[in-house]
């Protein structure tokens, strides 16, 4: 019970700071929910299309959801944000976050066999230049020894490298997609790989569900919930990237 306090009293001015932020984001969320302001950017009729059409399928539905979330993973066409919020509205906070980590899961497996298969090649053919440098950067600003063996292609797959690539899968509104390709190109078992992004994401991923369901399903505390949810975790999110980036950058 000591140490407790002694952390608590050690970090208090970080821990007053997240909370005060945090207070303020909640407010900010209340208020831009009560206004015209949140009408547009959560238009609601597209939402009632996208549900129209994955009802359209009956019971395929389920996998013509989790096709488009696995195709936003590998090519990207529209945000995973977008994804997440819709699979809240049509399939509720729990199942929409299931469909959605299943979803997740494939395409995360499927862009880290393509980029061991094909190398970096792959990744310079589906992304910049500046996005693959910016995601190498921040790896290399967190341990020299971890981007040293990427670059000359040698075994990453310490707990070390895997505990980063947890906590940057916690990074919201960051290139997880891109991290993932990254991580491809070492020796990580994929399945392990595959298991730690679903469960990084699966924070956000319910935050997202339960703001979606929000719209409509569930009342208004659960569209609260969600996003107070998604404040805690671009606090935290934002908190782990200063973290990883340090002082020298």
């Amino acid at each position: 019970m000591s140490s407790l306090v002694q952390w608590l009293r050690k970090h208090e001015r970080i821990l007053l700071r997240i909370a005060a932020i945090f207070l303020i984001l909640a407010l900010l969320s209340i208020a831009i929910y009560q206004s015209d302001v949140f009408d547009l950017f959560m238009n609601r009729d597209r939402f009632d299309e996208a549900r129209n059409y994955l009802l359209s399928f009956g019971s395929v539905g389920y996998f013509v959801f989790i096709f488009i979330v696995s195709l936003q993973v590998i090519i990207a066409p529209i945000p995973g944000q977008v994804t997440g919020l819709v699979g809240g509205y049509v399939y509720g906070p729990y199942l929409g976050t299931l469909l959605s980590s299943i979803g997740l899961g494939i395409g995360t497996m499927i862009v880290l066999i393509l980029s061991r298969k094909f190398g970096r090649p792959f990744l310079e053919k589906l992304n910049s230049q500046e996005a693959l440098a910016e995601v190498e950067i921040l790896i290399k600003g967190y341990s020299e020894r971890w981007f040293d063996r990427f670059q000359k292609g040698k075994e990453i797959g310490d707990q070390h490298s895997l505990l980063i690539f947890f906590l940057l899968m916690l990074l919201p509104a960051f290139p997880d997609d891109i991290i993932c390709m990254v991580m491809g190109l070492g020796s990580i078992a994929i399945w392990k790989l595959v298991l730690l992004s679903v469960l990084g994401r699966l924070p956000g991923m319910l935050a997202l569900s339960f703001t979606g369901a929000g719209l409509d399903l569930l009342p208004d505390w659960a569209f609260y919930v969600g996003l107070l949810g998604i404040a805690g975790m671009t606090i935290f999110g934002s908190y782990i990237l200063k973290k990883i980036r340090g002082e020298r950058y």
